[in-house]
């Protein structure tokens, strides 16, 4: 008996994990071409229906496409038609263009990471982005005060 409900709940997890994949949004993989993503209503399960639509041929590499899908937004947005992020995929990668960043994903629900940001007036890796917080307006330098009750690391020796 005990082997049984093993089996049992074996099938049932599988057929969970089977139920799970078949929400899972495929992007389309083709070599050098990317894509905008449009929501074009709801399926009979209430999940959104994807459409990718083609934004370019021959695009180079995932920085190019993510400049076209950022550019795509930019477009949206002086049409007045532009939702919260657009978004784009690019030989299997998602991108997310958002007010000043581009995200990517390998997934279409996964998690977001950081990819381009806005740097002047175009989009550098987040590590290649400085702001000098050393001047401000009137060219002094800002004071910064430090609060006195911060946590000390473990390892950080008492003070005298």
């Amino acid at each position: 008996m005990r082997i049984s409900s093993v089996v049992l709940f074996s099938l049932m997890g599988m057929g969970l994990v089977t139920l799970s994949a078949c929400d899972e949004v495929k992007p389309p993989r083709d070599e050098g071409v990317c894509y905008f993503i449009g929501h074009v209503g709801k399926d009979k399960n209430g999940h959104d229906k994807l459409k990718f639509n083609e934004v370019r041929r021959n695009v180079p590499d995932l920085e190019h496409c993510a400049v076209e899908i950022y550019n795509v937004r930019r477009g949206f947005m002086t049409t007045g038609t532009a939702g919260p992020v657009t978004e784009g995929v690019y030989q299997g990668t998602f991108l997310f263009a958002a007010n000043g960043e581009v995200r990517m994903a390998t997934k279409y629900d996964g998690p977001q990471f950081p990819f381009l940001v806005v740097a002047g007036n175009q989009l550098v890796s987040p590590s290649a982005a400085h702001v000098d917080d050393t001047q401000t307006d009137g060219g002094k330098p800002e004071t910064i005060v430090v609060p006195k009750d911060l946590p000390k690391a473990p390892d950080a020796a008492p003070a005298k």
